[in-house]
């Protein structure tokens, strides 16, 4: 998507400016963007919302001028695990929030559980331990009685 004019009309409006549904290869550069007002999805250009389906996903989006009247908007709502490269885009109006890749959010998710792993794992020790212990008492006590009905 190279060099266009991208935006809502007077009467309607977009739910979003570039709506990339399955994933695959994108470069968007050189376009004029405008996210209006009365939009109904706060996001401007959604990348794989409906999964991936291609084997080379890649997502550039460089040298876009973009103007936003929306409240909360986000720059790029991006469903897939791919990094994307933003360079050089412009923004003017509101506010606009820049989101990753489901892969960086993974990833400090996954900073944040690893710390409680050590209390994960000692939690589960102890009760393997235990369940071992339990087992070895059922054991013992079988055998005793057996013991027991031999002699007797």
């Amino acid at each position: 998507i190279i060099n266009n004019e991208i935006y809502d009309a007077d009467d309607y409006a977009a739910s979003y400016q570039i709506d990339i549904s399955y994933g695959g290869d994108v470069y968007i550069s050189g376009n004029i963007i405008k996210k209006s007002s009365r939009a109904e999805n706060n996001s401007i250009i959604s990348y794989a919302a409906e999964g991936v389906n291609y084997e080379e996903n890649k997502i550039v989006i460089e040298n876009n001028h973009i103007y936003n009247e929306k409240r909360n908007a986000v720059f790029l709502l991006n469903k897939s695990y791919v990094e994307p490269k933003l360079k050089n885009n412009k923004f003017e109006g509101l506010p606009v929030k820049v989101s990753g890749s489901l892969s960086s959010r993974f990833a400090e998710v996954l900073k944040k559980k690893v710390k409680a792993c050590p209390k994960i794992i000692g939690g589960l020790v102890l009760i393997i331990v235990f369940m071992g212990m339990a087992i070895l008492w059922l054991l013992y006590n079988l055998w005793r009685r057996r013991r027991e009905n031999k002699q007797a």
